[in-house]
């Protein structure tokens, strides 16, 4: 105790009621005391509660002001989050190796004001709830998270970009239009039916591939005419068992774009619209295969695409080929074989006349020239046959009278590309068409010749003298006067090392 006491006067009496009234009524003012954030990393140590505070480095449960980390803890405690409460937590992070689990009964609603997964983190969703998936505001997942639903509501707003999204359910995933990028992969697994829109548009990019490995996919389930629009950047799968449609009773435009391979081991159905087809925009070489036939409605190949077909492809309305077509056949015997007639695109055919060319391969470039002045038809062909020497086949070509160009077809000529030149004029069948012809217009035009014996290119012109030497096409003029400068500049140093040469030699004596 100290030794000193304390006797206070009236007046100091009074001022210590007024201090304490000033801070009774400063308390009042200042309302309650601010929740401090707090900065809490889940651990696992206990089990895989949530809810369970101590299962976080803060030993509280995050809420509505603190931040939640979600590590990869697969080498330490083992025990992923999995939230299974209502909760409201301000900001939640999932990092590369970290899973965190929504599931919830009933009732039980989740809300995180900032989500982000970062590269190699996962997110399940396994919750009849839209949220915390119900909205693009504050939602950062980058291309190489992952999030797999199991269970959703369809969500009434703009969904976020997600990064690899597996869509995992034996029921029906509803996502009402409102799936619009996914910057990874789109795996759709389990036997359930998973629907991009009942009759909204739909709008959707996947930047990776789309593997259909399980169930159902369906652009439109309802009676639907809004158009669709899918990207796929790289490979479309369709497994054995599985099927990816339009949905019966929608009627709307459906292009779906793939950017890599096309294997079919299922089903695949669009609708009927006259316009509704598949695009091939690939910049490398694109495989169509699979043990199923795939029907399509139409087909586009777009400039720069280069896709191989089988021979067992059907097109029921337009094959539009801008790129590059490719297809393999056995040519044998005395019988006519036709490459790449569907679609209404004529192609090409080949008889051997008994003197078998073997497996050969057609490529056929549309829309575009064979030469470097457009001095032939706008549609080149390259046959490339097994058996090349002593051979004598008939060619039937055809193209579009659209790709004529400035060419005439009753005056058209087949031409062979012999490594220095277009050579002469092969020799026309003149009892096919009109002296060789058949020159429709509009519609397919084609010609047919005979004696073919070496293969290679081959362009169609009616200029009498032929394409263009193709060795033109890669002709590139290149500004001189960089190599002058080069050259002057050498020549001003040779100058100026005689010089001082002779100076050396000259002052020696």
């Amino acid at each position: 105790m100290s030794r000193y006491q304390y006797r206070p006067s009236r007046r100091s009496t009074l001022f210590v009621i007024i201090a304490g009234f000033v801070t009774v009524v400063g308390l009042l003012i200042l309302g309650p005391e601010t929740a401090v954030a707090e900065m809490c990393q889940w651990t696992g140590a206990v089990n895989t509660d949530w809810n369970n505070a101590g299962n976080w480095s803060c030993a509280i449960v995050p809420g509505n002001v603190d931040t939640a980390i979600i590590p990869n803890v697969s080498t330490s405690s083992g025990n992923n989050p999995v939230i299974s409460t209502a909760q409201t937590i301000n900001t939640v992070t999932i990092q590369n190796g970290g899973i965190l689990t929504y599931q919830a009964g009933t009732g039980v609603t989740v809300t995180f004001t900032n989500f982000n997964i970062e590269d190699g983190g996962k997110y399940i969703h396994d919750r009849t709830a839209s949220t915390p998936l119900n909205t693009s505001i504050g939602r950062v997942f980058s291309d190489n998270s992952i999030v797999e639903i199991k269970n959703y509501n369809a969500p009434s707003s703009s969904l976020p970009s997600f990064g690899n999204l597996i869509i995992n359910s034996s029921g029906t995933i509803q996502m009402s239009g409102y799936l619009q990028s996914v910057n990874g992969d789109l795996t759709k697994q389990g036997r359930g039916e998973f629907r991009l829109a009942t009759t909204q548009a739909v709008g959707l990019t996947v930047s990776g591939n789309l593997h259909l490995l399980e169930g159902t996919i369906t652009i439109q389930s309802g009676v639907a005419t809004n158009n669709t629009n899918i990207v796929v950047g790289n490979d479309a799968t369709i497994a054995s068992g599985t099927t990816l449609r339009s949905g019966s009773s929608a009627s709307g435009i459906h292009f779906l774009s793939v950017g890599g391979n096309w294997t079919n081991d299922g089903t695949f159905t669009l609708n009927t619209n006259a316009n509704t087809g598949v695009i091939f925009n690939g910049s490398s070489q694109q495989l169509v295969g699979g043990s199923s036939a795939t029907e399509f409605r139409n087909l586009i190949i777009n400039n720069g695409a280069n896709v191989v077909l089988p021979t067992n492809t059907t097109v029921v309305g337009n094959l539009t080929n801008n790129g590059r077509l490719q297809q393999t056949r056995d040519v044998n015997g005395s019988g006519d074989v036709t490459f790449l007639d569907i679609g209404g695109y004529g192609g090409v055919t080949l008889n051997a006349n008994s003197s078998d060319l073997g497996q050969t391969t057609v490529i056929i470039r549309g829309n575009q020239p064979c030469d470097n002045d457009n001095s032939s038809v706008r549609r080149c062909f390259d046959i490339d046959p097994a058996n090349k020497t002593g051979r004598n086949a008939t060619v039937s070509f055809v193209w579009d009278s659209t790709e004529l160009g400035s060419q005439i077809c009753s005056t058209m000529d087949a031409y062979h590309w012999n490594g220095a030149s277009w050579g002469t004029p092969l020799t026309l069948d003149t009892g096919y068409g009109t002296n060789g012809r058949i020159c429709t217009d509009p519609g397919l035009q084609s010609l047919r010749v005979t004696g073919v014996t070496t293969f290679s290119p081959f362009a169609m012109s009616s200029d009498g003298s032929g394409p263009t030497a193709v060795s033109l096409q890669s002709f590139t003029a290149h500004n001189q006067t960089p190599i002058l400068l080069i050259l002057a500049a050498l020549l001003m140093l040779g100058l100026v090392g005689a010089t001082a040469v002779f100076r050396h030699k000259t002052n020696s004596r």
